[in-house]
């Protein structure tokens, strides 16, 4: 599982405010169920905004891939190593440079 907000920030009476608890149960194994879970996705002016880290996007799905970071999913696994990635880029980068395969 990846790292939250609440385990980075200092705590409330050290920072002096209180930051709204977010529950992570809702996301789902793979950080892509944001569909309806109003603590995970709010649209500010047309933008997506991540609950945990108040990260912006314009797109949902940019959302949707960000997520897997708080989650740690990782549903890229390479072939020849026991390496994973969230995002199929660099699972192409790692073949390349440590295995010598191009797609």
């Amino acid at each position: 599982m990846g790292v939250t907000r609440a385990e980075v920030s200092p705590s409330s009476s050290e920072a002096g405010n209180e930051e709204p608890a977010v529950d992570l149960s809702g996301i789902g194994s793979c950080g892509l169920h944001l569909r309806g879970n109003p603590d995970v996705a709010v649209t500010t002016q047309g933008k997506h905004q991540c609950q945990i880290c108040w990260r912006l996007f314009t797109e949902r799905n940019n959302l949707h891939r960000h997520m897997r970071i708080h989650t740690g999913f990782k549903p890229y696994f390479c072939p020849l190593c026991p390496y994973q990635s969230n995002r199929n880029g660099n699972l192409v980068r790692h073949m390349a440079f440590r295995h010598g395969k191009h797609p």
